[in-house]
């Protein structure tokens, strides 16, 4: 008896659907990609439970007739393309005729279309790729198709889909691309029966930045447009780009399109990073829309049935072309921001000289809406936050002469504002303001610590000399040993993040006089929420308000004066990189995040001044610890020289006695 058999036809579809369809996101990209191809110009998406339970989609295309909505269902059953040759010069989306005849093998399907011009539209109902029930009925011109239950007769496959929050994730990335590829079409976006995403159809690429992030954004967004008109290769590259301004803590809000087609390119998405070169922060990326439009036989989007990849034919061009194209971006806005600065602003109350001095402070306690009054032009000016300056000031220049500016100072601090802002107009760029050097031993964070309960440290007697501080961040200390060197932020991160493990379950919290509003869009908000019990865990009291913002109440006494958005912006995208691993270890270790961060947003930083007694203060608080080699981030605090190693180098050997006093 033969041992090889051929599979049923049945049985070959579910193995193959697997190489198109491996979770919701594939599914839902396969239907919307059919509704643009069929012409439509307003998509809606229902989900259910991330679309495991039930994807629907209903759009206005131009429909199908009776014939065409039973073969195409049918395996390589495909409108698009007759020969491989066709391949060449392919500009729809579908073209292996895979996508449904995959999709109907591992779910249930309800179909309803119309064309145009017939009076009644047909219904099928299929199960397992079986056509079950044909009907006609009453429609709109267009599509509507129903997916539920997807993987039923797959347990295997089923059992390998990850949680609903990932499922989410994957399918607003998805939605959010089709989006910015296709300003010129409405979608529309449910979950649950609720509507999440409501995106008109626009000409305007940054305003669909608005319709699915915030208002934030569209402020810091500038366009891209580049065609290649020199060397003929038919090159072209559109989009929009954040400024400098704007950055994320994740890679989630870059989108690279090839021929309009959504691409997975890491080399791409680093060709995009590496146009802001020097002008982020590290560990910071942007945000921005790139179309790049190549000739159809440079590009092979047939290298994987999902057709999420592309190989070009000349990849290192498209990689250039990318990157130079982002810098001129950027620096033609510098360009012109800097050229109409002076005319814009000059123009503020008779272009006459205005002279502000901060040099007052506010005690936090006692702080309120004063009105200040300027002596040259008598206008307004609110007392606000130093780093709320910046953006007070491009808001307020565009639309009014008030320059209203609230500036928030911690009661024990002694620092004030050295310098002016002086300048013949108004010059937001330019804007700088210089603190005075501060005793860090009268800072709050210093303070706290040293009134705190130390005894869970480990007593060790030091014998030390203070040598002092250098380069306004390194301490330096002498001992029987030799010197060690020690990293002032560094340490008192670390002191810090001891502090917060060992009082997790009593942190010491303060109520916010202004609480912090924190604007965020609806998908990071919907990862956030899960997650709020984390937050009360450290001292930070987060509620939500509405769909794109949160409220934060409370804070742990260490950041009573730092604004808690970067804190939250991180713990997104941590949960974002790190979603595949199981859901406790995540919690967990996002705590211990969530830790660090605090820690580090607390800390004395580099080029703050410290006076002997906080140096003293905290060399003891950090030789009490017992992980007191690194910083919470694995940064060393710690560095010794010993003095074999400062005689060594100076070839001095005291055992032979030799006399080098000379």
């Amino acid at each position: 008896m033969t041992k090889i058999k051929i599979l049923d036809s049945q049985e070959i579809q579910k193995i193959a659907a697997g190489e198109v369809v491996e979770r919701p996101v594939n599914v839902l990209k396969e239907l919307i990609e059919n509704s643009i191809d069929a012409q439509a110009d307003q998509i809606t998406i229902y989900l259910e439970d991330a679309g495991k339970k039930l994807i629907k989609i209903i759009d206005n295309g131009i429909g199908m007739s009776p014939e065409d909505a039973k073969i195409c269902f049918a395996h390589h059953a495909t409108s698009k393309i007759t020969t491989v040759s066709d391949l060449n010069s392919i500009t729809t989306f579908g073209f292996r005729g895979e996508a449904l005849s995959s999709i109907s093998s591992v779910s249930k399907i309800l179909l309803t279309t119309k064309q145009e011009n017939d009076q009644l539209g047909t219904t099928l109902i299929l199960n397992q790729g079986k056509i079950e029930k044909e009907s006609v009925s009453s429609c709109n011109m267009g599509t509507e198709i129903t997916i539920e239950d997807l993987f039923f007769n797959v347990p295997a496959r089923k059992k390998f889909l990850k949680s609903r929050e990932t499922e989410y994730r994957a399918i607003v990335s998805l939605f959010h691309a089709f989006c910015f590829s296709y300003t010129n079409i409405g979608f529309k976006l449910y979950h649950e029966n609720k509507l999440i995403y409501n995106c008109p159809s626009t000409n305007d690429l940054i305003n669909r930045f608005g319709q699915l992030y915030n208002s934030e954004i569209i402020r810091n967004i500038i366009p891209i447009d580049f065609i290649d008109k020199n060397k003929n290769t038919g090159y072209k590259i559109t989009g929009a780009i954040s400024t400098p301004k704007y950055s994320r803590y994740d890679r989630n809000q870059i989108f690279l399109f090839v021929n309009k087609r959504w691409v997975k390119n890491y080399k791409l998405v680093q060709a995009f990073i590496k146009g802001y070169q020097g002008m982020l922060e590290v560990a910071r990326f942007p945000s921005g829309v790139i179309n790049i439009f190549v000739p159809f036989e440079e590009v092979d989007i047939n290298i994987h049935p999902k057709k999420e990849e592309v190989q070009f034919l000349h990849p290192r061009l498209i990689e250039n072309l990318i990157t130079i194209e982002v810098k001129k971006a950027l620096e033609s806005t510098f360009d012109k921001n800097l050229g109409q600065q002076e005319v814009k602003y000059k123009s503020i109350d008779n272009q006459k000289e205005l002279k502000w001095n901060f040099s007052n402070l506010v005690n936090i306690e006692h702080i309120k809406y004063n009105d200040l009054e300027d002596s040259n032009t008598n206008s307004k000016i609110k007392i606000i936050k130093p780093e709320e300056v910046l953006n007070i000031l491009d808001e307020t220049f565009e639309n009014s002469n008030d320059i209203k500016i609230v500036q928030e100072a911690k009661k024990e601090q002694k620092s004030t504002i050295q310098n002016q802002i002086e300048t013949s107009f108004i010059d937001p760029e330019n804007i700088a303001i210089q603190s005075q050097e501060v005793s860090i031993n009268k800072q709050n964070n210093i303070e706290y610590i040293d009134k705190t309960n130390l005894s869970y440290y480990k007593e060790e007697m030091l014998d030390y000399k203070l040598i002092g501080q250098i380069f306004k961040t390194y301490i330096i200390i002498e001992n029987d040993q030799g010197l060690t060197l020690i990293d002032q932020h560094a340490a008192h991160e670390r002191i810090i993040y001891e502090q917060i493990k060992d009082s997790l379950s009593n942190i010491s919290k303060i109520r916010l006089l202004f609480p912090e509003i924190v604007e965020l869009n609806s998908n990071d908000i919907s990862i956030l929420t899960q997650y709020f019990d984390l937050f009360d865990q450290t001292g930070i009291s987060i509620e939500q308000i509405s769909i794109n913002s949160l409220i934060v109440k409370e804070v742990p006494i260490f950041l009573k004066n730092i604004l808690v958005k970067d804190i939250i912006l991180q713990s997104i995208a941590y949960i974002n990189e790190n979603h595949k691993i199981g859901p406790d270890k995540l919690r967990n270790l996002l705590l211990e995040k969530m830790h660090a961060q605090i820690s580090c947003k607390s800390a004395i930083k580099a080029g703050d001044i410290l006076q002997p007694d906080a140096m003293n203060n905290l060399i003891k608080n950090l030789y009490k610890i017992e992980n007191k080699l690194t910083c919470p981030h694995g940064r060393p605090t710690i560095h010794n020289l010993t003095l074999v190693e400062i005689e060594k180098f100076f070839k001095r050997n005291y055992r032979q006695k030799v006399d080098y006093s000379i």
